[in-house]
């Protein structure tokens, strides 16, 4: 699922407010030494080596659940600190300077019967045990000001190298109306922890944050840290500019809002990095070979469109993906990741786009029995591969409409001059051994009646 449209607005609020998403300057003692050394691993390595850290049901305490989950890296990062691509590369250069590798987030929340407590679960890996320290140092230290109100009280237990607490009183200025955060913080060598609670009835107590604190401690002390500066041994295609450079020009070329299909809203446009699909993926290890050996992918934008039922009801997806050739680009249509334990018919587009297309159904059932169906459009511009799919209740959508739709996005992307970076600008990127060949494409038939 794509980062930023899927966390709750006020655990992204406390994130801004405790750890600024890694653009505060790094300290001195941090940036006294190079700040992420030549071959160190690359932003979705890291994320493989922090996965194990994530909370499992079984860590939480009794009345709650994990909600969600996102990834960041540091482009990912950069692009939701600017307003402009000038922007995020200059805070890209920071958070490089602080020597973030990645980070997994996890928002967990009450059940029906539990009082509103939501908690945001942080994991971050940092090139350097000292740069990770002053990381920790930076989120206990909260600038006050007029709405903003902070003090770091006194934690009754110590959790792993060096921990600390802070507690914040956030007033809204339209409103008027204040929200509490109480947040933990400790470090294990080159990783950070938080644990923030956000409470709305200002009854908050540090004592109601230590017990998850503590599971998410118990469950760090039992995995083997990475190593500080330990090498690469996975590639890394396009570097981190190139890919901010590459988030912004498919961001920007998304439909509008004043396109949505008849009936729909737009949602907020959003990315998603290959961390976020490493996040989801319920095998890692051969999802990485998949997403950077045979697609070769870089980065992706997404807009959805929803009804008034949100994402149980019907629903469009517009994705630009970026590969570092052709030939992924063409790949990833050929053989993209289908529905999971659905039945899956292949067709050719009643009005073919770009050079290579197809059109897929994919029929399903959820847990309760119900059919659903997914109608998903492929097609490449270059190394852009563009995706429209549906889904919804079996029936609810037809090909023709998904191809009208199409139609649309593709006169939007080619409005204008493409930017260069999705076109001749390619990436840096390391020779891979050639993926195993696309298994036979079913010969592209005409459309079902």
């Amino acid at each position: 699922m794509p980062r930023l449209a899927r966390l709750t607005a006020g655990v992204i609020a406390v994130a801004l407010l405790l750890g600024g998403f890694g653009a505060r300057q790094p300290r001195a003692e941090a940036e006294a030494q190079q700040a992420v050394p030549p071959g160190a691993p690359g932003a979705d390595e890291a994320l493989l080596s922090i996965m194990p850290y994530r909370l499992q049901p079984a860590d939480l305490l009794p009345g709650y659940q994990i909600l969600d989950h996102t990834a960041n890296t540091p482009a990912s990062r950069a692009f939701d600190a600017g307003q402009t691509l000038a922007d995020s590369l200059d805070a890209l250069k920071t958070i490089q300077r602080g020597g973030f590798l990645a980070g997994i987030e996890q928002v967990i929340g009450p059940n029906n019967n539990t009082p509103v407590r939501l908690f945001d679960f942080n994991v971050e890996l940092y090139a350097s045990d000292q740069q990770a320290s002053a990381s920790y140092h930076d989120n206990l230290d909260v600038p006050q000001s007029s709405r903003i109100q902070s003090d770091n009280p006194p934690l009754p237990v110590r959790l792993g190298d060096e921990s600390g607490a802070v507690h914040v009183v956030s007033t809204s200025a339209s409103t008027g109306l204040e929200t509490a955060f109480e947040a933990i913080f400790w470090r294990r060598g080159p990783l950070v922890f938080g644990m923030l609670m956000v409470i709305y009835d200002r009854t908050e107590t540090l004592d109601q944050a230590v017990p998850f604190a503590q599971a998410a401690d118990r469950r760090a002390a039992g995995v083997q840290a990475p190593a500080p500066g330990a090498q690469a041994t996975l590639p890394v295609i396009g570097a981190d500019p190139y890919q901010e450079e590459a988030m912004y020009a498919l961001y920007l070329r998304l439909p509008t809002p004043d396109q949505s299909p008849f009936g729909f809203m737009a949602q907020a446009r959003s990315i998603v990095t290959t961390a976020d699909l490493l996040l989801d993926a319920s095998d890692p290890s051969a999802a990485y070979s998949r997403i950077v050996g045979q697609w070769r992918r870089i980065t992706e934008a997404e807009r959805v469109y929803f009804t008034l039922q949100g994402d149980t009801g019907d629903v469009w997806h517009v994705r630009l993906a970026l590969s570092a050739d052709a030939a992924g680009a063409t790949a990833n249509v050929l053989d993209p990741d289908h529905q999971p334990n659905s039945t899956v018919e292949t067709y050719g587009l009643f009005q073919p786009l770009g050079e290579t297309s197809r059109l897929y159904r994919e029929s399903y059932t959820l847990a309760n029995d119900l059919p659903r169906e997914l109608w998903r459009a492929m097609w490449t511009h270059g190394r852009v591969v563009l995706t429209v799919y549906t889904t919804g209740p079996a029936g609810d959508f037809t090909a023709q409409q998904v191809n009208d739709f199409a139609q649309i996005v593709d006169a939007t992307y080619q409005k204008g001059a493409v930017p260069d970076v999705l076109t001749t600008k390619t990436p840096n990127a390391p020779a891979l051994p050639a993926p195993a060949p696309n298994p036979p494409v079913p010969t592209a038939g005409r459309w079902p009646s």
